[in-house]
């Protein structure tokens, strides 16, 4: 069993029986190993250091969850305001230039409102999509800033300015999105380095203290079990048929 397969509180449990007093004092005897305890120190601290704490981690999904569920929101209203612009538009214009914003509507909303019920992660890659059409043509931004809503002869919206809203808040979807892959992974950067720091050094330490104890087995296995106990309890992976 690999040294990457263990647990990160695993790793922990290894590092501070090595550390610990009597470990310590092995370590401090034998001059091919005592330069490792400042290091094993410093990856002790890295790990216990990078562990979120789990109330906090349910928290913060919770927060991001919210987000997402209120943009969720926002991009179906904004649909549905900017594709209904789009319908009253078409239908008040002369039977000649319907052909035109007809396509236009069908070009912005090839799933019509069903996009409305995709998933966070789709809905967020169709506004991406929307967007790369919107900043391509020219033509077609100039047309949705024409398309208005005029109240007491005042303008009150354009079919522009609910585009790029919705374009704002599908790009806030996606990094909210980033956000909870991220948090449930559980696989911060500093975590991350962490363990490869914690594989690193202790590969190296085992191979040292088995050339350094080799005449004094007791030793080794005294520095070594807790390591053999936690690679031992890893759950070996289901066999195949």
């Amino acid at each position: 069993m690999s040294l990457s397969s263990l647990s990160t509180g695993s790793m922990i449990l290894v590092l501070k029986h090595l550390l610990q007093p009597e470990s310590r004092k092995i370590l401090e005897q034998i001059p091919l190993l005592q330069p490792f305890i400042p290091e094993l120190e410093r990856v002790l601290s890295a790990l216990e250091s990078s562990r979120p704490d789990k109330a906090s981690s349910d928290e913060a999904e919770r927060i991001i969850r919210k987000i997402l569920n209120d943009c969720d929101r926002k991009h179906d209203t904004l649909n549905r305001h900017l594709y209904r612009l789009l319908e009253i538009t078409t239908d008040a214009l002369p039977e000649s230039m319907k052909p035109q914003y007809q396509a236009v509507h069908e070009r912005l909303f090839p799933l019509g409102l069903a996009v409305n019920r995709l998933r966070w992660v789709d809905e967020a890659g169709e506004v991406a999509r929307f967007e790369k059409q919107l900043r391509s043509d020219a033509n077609l931004s100039r047309m949705l800033l024409e398309m208005t809503l005029t109240v007491g002869g005042v303008e009150r919206l354009n079919g522009l300015a609910l585009a790029e809203a919705l374009i704002q808040v599908g790009k806030d979807m996606d990094q909210k999105l980033l956000e909870l892959n991220k948090l449930q992974s559980g696989g911060t950067t500093a975590e991350t380095q962490a363990r490869r720091d914690f594989v690193r050094w202790v590969t190296r330490f085992v191979d040292l203290a088995q050339i350094a104890l080799a005449a004094q087995p007791i030793l080794l296995q005294k520095l070594l079990v807790e390591l053999q106990k936690q690679l031992d309890d890893v759950p070996s992976e289901p066999s195949k048929s």
